[in-house]
């Protein structure tokens, strides 16, 4: 989901953590392995841009069959090698600014994606709900596989359902009270092959019915657990509230995110050009994104404008109804975050899961009559519908 991904290779966590909090207003992903062998297994189902060595397993840099892991089809990755103590680099006042220059010259770009405070103003469906709580870690309510041990021995299991969980913390219901005790152990696993096991002590419970509502705050959390658990409950809080994911649960919302993924696109950056075949839709997080098409009119010629997305709409729908080339350009009038859904990988989850394909075929059926029902050409003509040479009432 992440624009770029940074994997940690050794055992020195406190590095990391020190690594993560310098570049914590960027939007990175981060990963971190003990030893080649599961690095390996996790670059070969996953893009790696970026890979970090500590001094305890700067050797393993050096190693053969980890030089053939670097090269890519299109180029090679970079590694960083950080021969010092975690200390050393978090009294140096320049080290975040230093670090973030050394990873633009390493992607080759001028500027890194930053996280947004806010993803700015969500155009919300006709059910979305709007509360003025604020929380810091928005709250994912799924049905994820969730476990609760008394200690990390996991020797005394806790007969607990799972109500809804966030990076700071979760709650549950059981059918008796929790035991007051310094922590519990939380074991749970939100995307796919992302295990957790975190610390939690007791907030508060609560008698509801027949049951207990409990409410539990992770003790001891790693940056990196944090901003992974934060960034994955905020795009599923952002999609809920647009028009297109109206209808759906987070549980429905976990499907569709493992066919998409966050990309940054630069101001002035091309999405997609006209006529060329689409394969992804797009729903804007945050920015602005200018929808334009060649004129098609004899007496007239160059870009005609037809539309500026905004955060929280989406574009490029027709690629995941039907292959056919686009009929119009997608442009980044400013720096832009969006979620980007491919076909194939939502086709395949889509098969399973009929209900979830009929609450999103109906959401573009929807956008599609819309349009036919605006009088003006130029919004029949975008990228929302179908060409109007194409249209068979």
């Amino acid at each position: 989901m992440n624009v770029y991904t940074i994997v940690f290779i050794g055992k020195d966590k406190e590095l990391y953590d020190t690594i993560i909090q310098s570049l914590t207003v960027y939007e990175f992903s981060y990963f971190s392995f003990d030893d080649l062998d599961k690095f390996a297994g996790f670059a070969a189902k996953n893009i790696v841009n970026i890979i970090m060595f500590s001094a305890d397993s700067e050797n393993m840099a050096k190693d053969g069959s980890f030089k053939k892991l670097l090269v890519r089809k299109d180029r090679k990755i970079p590694v960083f090698i950080f021969s010092r103590p975690a200390l050393y680099y978090a009294r140096d006042k320049d080290f975040a600014g230093n670090l973030a220059e050394k990873i633009k010259q390493a992607l080759g770009q001028n500027i890194l994606p930053r996280k947004q405070a806010e993803f700015g103003i969500i155009k919300l469906g006709k059910t979305a709900k709007v509360t003025s709580e604020k929380r810091e870690a928005p709250r994912l309510r799924a049905s994820i596989p969730f476990e609760l041990y008394a200690d990390e021995t996991r020797a005394k299991k806790f007969d607990a359902r799972l109500r809804n969980i966030s990076a700071g913390g979760l709650s549950l219901n059981t059918k008796t009270v929790l035991p007051d005790r310094d922590s519990f152990f939380c074991c749970f696993s939100i995307e796919e092959e992302e295990k957790y096991s975190l610390k939690a002590v007791k907030l508060r419970s609560t008698l509801a019915e027949d049951h207990y509502h409990t409410a539990l705050r992770f003790s001891k959390i790693s940056s990196a657990d944090y901003n992974h658990i934060n960034s994955y409950a905020r795009v599923i809080d952002f999609l809920k509230k647009t028009r297109i994911f109206e209808e759906f649960s987070d549980d429905d919302l976990r499907f569709v995110v493992r066919a998409g993924k966050k990309i940054f696109a630069r101001e002035g950056q091309i999405v997609f050009s006209e006529n060329i075949e689409g394969r992804n839709l797009y729903i804007v997080i945050s920015g602005k994104i200018k929808i334009s098409r060649n004129s098609l009119v004899q007496a007239s010629s160059g870009e005609k404008y037809l539309a500026t997305m905004h955060p929280g709409e989406f574009f490029g729908e027709m690629a995941l109804l039907r292959k056919m080339k686009r009929s119009a350009a997608a442009q980044a009038l400013t720096d832009s975050v969006l979620f980007q859904i491919d076909r194939d990988h939502l086709e395949h989850i889509l098969l399973e899961h009929q209900d979830i394909a009929l609450k999103l075929y109906r959401t573009f059926i929807s956008a599609f009559i819309e349009r036919l029902d605006n009088s003006n050409q130029s919004l029949i003509d975008s990228p929302f519908s179908i060409p109007a040479e194409n249209l068979k009432l």
